[in-house]
């Protein structure tokens, strides 16, 4: 018998739909991706305009560029994005202070290093502040 509308799949059932929700969202994934570019502009010109004018503030340049994409995160999570686009919100600022103030070890062995390892350092600052700022900001959420 094919058709049969009762018949339900693993995307179709609560739990994957629960799933879904939290990893995705509804609404929000553009919004994130598009100031996570313009978080890592902002944060990469930020960092160049720090060293020309000779200052020695980037600990807390590099502090405030991701705790404001943290707050932006949670106002996302706020609004019903998920967890993976709160993660690509963080990223962006991440990757403008990791190419900008963390100097590679091992370039002479890897000469990708030079561009692999800030980012890698970014992506793991993405993954510890970006799912924490999505569960802040669905406990802040008011109740629907």
């Amino acid at each position: 018998m094919s058709g049969d509308a009762t018949t339900m799949t693993a995307d179709d059932s609560p739990r994957g739909s629960t799933l879904r929700s939290a990893l995705f969202g509804a609404h929000g994934f553009e919004r994130a991706t598009v100031w996570a570019a313009v978080g890592f502009a902002l944060t990469y010109v930020a960092f160049e305009a720090e060293s020309t004018l000779g200052g020695d503030a980037a600990a807390w340049l590099a502090g405030g560029a991701v705790a404001v994409a943290a707050i932006g995160a949670i106002g996302l999570a706020r609004d019903g994005t998920g967890a993976i686009p709160c993660t690509v919100l963080i990223y962006g600022p991440a990757a403008a202070v990791g190419l900008r103030a963390i100097e590679p070890r091992y370039v002479e062995v890897l000469p990708a290093a030079a561009t692999v390892e800030p980012l890698g350092v970014a992506a793991a600052v993405a993954l510890a502040v970006g799912p924490a700022s999505f569960i802040v900001g669905r406990v802040l959420s008011p109740s629907e």
